[in-house]
């Protein structure tokens, strides 16, 4: 066993709106202020595809520069990382020898009838060379090819049903995130993930934390192909639901299913 830091980074406010983050950051803490997603699988839904879903070009942990500016009610997000899982590392001397990967999101949010919404799009290009999918189970003495730079573009979308009075931002809301991949050398193909989460949406319990979800992953054509007849590789499809019952507020249990 081994104890390490999930991330490690310097933060800069530049202006009034611009912020940079340089050094290792964990994925799920770009996550920390999104009210379906992330949380660590603590806070809300526990599985990954909720937690910190998969793109095929973020590794669980980069190391590069996060450099976001926000512009009334746009914000723009610009990402230059190591295409490399940096989990294990702090400072490491092959920084971006397998490649960069840079990543460019812009996200509105405003009101739609009244009430809190948002709509965002973001794309990720990764320069790394990876194993073609569709050679995989090519004899041992054969080399298998290999596929040059790799994608994922994601659309995005909130809207609260109902809106916590004094918690603006806060309260019943429906949430959408769909996105589209290369599929080689990328595995994944296309998702969809979407649902519910409420805060205090119950009568007497302002604290409480409800959500259901539902994703979809369809893995990429190349890898099922590649590996068939050997494998069988089927398209992943799951529910989740959970309730954070805050016993006091610095106490919570959640029901998971």
């Amino acid at each position: 066993e081994r104890l390490v830091a999930s991330s490690l980074f310097f933060t800069q406010k530049l202006g009034d709106r611009t912020t940079l983050m340089l050094g290792k950051i964990n994925a799920v803490d770009l996550l920390a202020g999104d009210p379906f997603f992330g949380g660590w699988a603590r806070d809300r839904f526990t599985n990954v595809a909720f937690v910190a879903p998969p793109s095929g070009v973020v590794p669980p942990t980069i190391m590069g520069a996060v450099l976001s500016d926000r512009v009334d009610a746009w914000s723009v997000t610009f990402m230059a990382f190591d295409p490399e899982d940096r989990t294990n590392d702090y400072w490491p001397d092959d920084l971006f020898d397998s490649g960069v990967n840079l990543s460019l999101g812009a996200t509105w949010t405003g009101e739609i009838a009244g009430r809190t919404s948002s709509l965002g799009i973001t794309g990720t290009y990764s320069t790394k060379v990876g194993a073609d999918l569709s050679d995989l189970l090519l004899p041992p003495d054969v080399q298998g090819g290999t596929e040059e730079g790799s994608y994922n573009v994601a659309l995005s979308g909130s809207h609260l049903l109902y809106e916590l009075e004094d918690s603006p931002g806060k309260g019943l809301g429906v949430y959408v995130k769909a996105a589209t991949a290369d599929g080689n050398p990328n595995p994944i193909q296309s998702s969809v993930i979407g649902g519910f989460t409420g805060y205090g949406v119950i009568p007497n319990r302002p604290d409480d934390v409800v959500g259901i979800g539902y994703y979809h992953y369809q893995w990429s054509d190349d890898l099922k192909s590649g590996v068939a007849p050997a494998l069988s590789v089927a398209d992943e499809t799951g529910i989740e639901f959970f309730y954070n019952l805050a016993v006091p507020p610095w106490f919570r249990l959640t029901a998971d299913l």
